[in-house]
């Protein structure tokens, strides 16, 4: 049966479902063969590294739109 909870080894933490709407992510980091831990992070994929740069990317973009033909 699968129940969407991953089996690794007796050894291995255990595990911690991501929760919709959390601030924190629950994840498995898998740093060799036998390394693993949970680990949680509220800012998973550097957002405010990204957010921080200032890019004006994809803002006001309008390229030539046409609205007839």
């Amino acid at each position: 049966m699968i129940d969407g909870v991953p089996k690794v080894s007796k050894s291995a933490p255990e595990w911690i479902p991501v929760k919709p709407g959390s601030a924190e992510l629950n994840y498995l980091e898998i740093s060799s063969p036998t390394k693993f831990d949970m680990k949680s992070s509220s800012d998973f994929g550097q957002r405010s590294f990204w957010d921080g740069l200032g890019f004006i990317e994809n803002e006001n973009y309008h390229l030539n739109i046409r609205d007839e033909l």
